[in-house]
């Protein structure tokens, strides 16, 4: 129950009315536009796994043939006498080393898919955070001959978030650049991060030629989308304002680049909303 007290003056007299509002219908619509709001978001990144199914499989098989040759190698090796201490030393260093990059493509997808909306705010070194994207997106750039430039990584610099969330952006923005670009003549899309002392910016720019003044003003409305049928929910930009947003950061268009560029700028410390 709401309740609300109001003071009056009648006649010369104080009088405090009582206001009393049952809540309980509010609250119960509020809850179930939660939890409808939380499936779509869900579909959304089901969606997006779908697409980068085959992407994945490829980052994970080919260490694991690498795996394997080096392995039987070293099976090789075994059967020689006398035994290169040196070289079998150097093989297996190099099949940790790959196991590590499975490690790292599994950790990025378990980090996309799951809900990381009620995890607590922790310092994310952000040079981690990109690399975990970068792990099963990357694939998907190759197949499409487009170019993925790594301008700057941010050594050192790190932010109060939400992990999951910012991958599942990351790779949002990461997705909706290729896409954008895949049938164009001049094929690349760039990731940088920039410190700006009381906050950090992550700069995706792609070859496109920017984004019309019509299209900018629905860009980031529910359900609005540019690509063709099938291909997407118009669910991406959206969700991930609001994420970045609930970040105390924002996520914007930077209609001042020659190219595509969309800008995540974060403050290095996060402030919880007050109650």
């Amino acid at each position: 129950l709401e309740v609300t007290f109001a003071i009056a003056n009648l006649g010369g007299r104080k009088v405090i009315p009582l206001f009393i509002r049952d809540m309980t219908e509010f609250h119960q619509t509020e809850k179930i536009l939660n939890e409808q709001k939380a499936k779509i978001i869900s579909t959304s990144k089901m969606a997006e796994l779908g697409e980068m199914a085959a992407g994945i499989a490829h980052e994970i098989n080919n260490p694991l043939a690498v795996i394997r040759t080096l392995t039987d190698q070293i099976r090789e090796l075994l059967e020689e006498k006398p035994l290169s201490e040196d070289l079998i030393s150097s093989m297996l260093t190099d099949v940790i080393g790959t196991t590590d990059r499975i490690a790292k493509i599994i950790r990025g997808l378990r980090s996309f898919s799951r809900d990381g909306s009620d995890d607590p705010f922790q310092h994310v070194c952000l040079k981690d955070l990109v690399e975990d994207a970068l792990s099963f997106c990357r694939e998907r750039f190759l197949n499409h001959g487009i170019e993925l430039r790594i301008k700057s990584l941010g050594e050192g610099l790190g932010v109060d978030a939400r992990e999951v969330e910012l991958s599942q952006v990351l790779v949002n923005l990461l997705n909706n650049a290729r896409d954008a670009v895949e049938n164009l003549s001049e094929r690349w899309v760039q990731l940088e991060i920039l410190n700006k002392s009381e906050f950090v910016e992550i700069v995706i720019t792609d070859s496109g030629h920017g984004i019309s003044e019509k299209i900018r003003e629905k860009l980031f409305r529910p359900f609005f989308t540019t690509k063709d049928i099938g291909r997407g929910t118009g669910l991406g930009l959206s969700i991930s304002k609001g994420i970045v947003e609930g970040h105390r950061g924002e996520l914007f268009l930077d209609d001042s680049c020659p190219n595509t560029r969309f800008v995540i700028r974060l403050p290095v410390k996060h402030q919880a909303k007050s109650a």
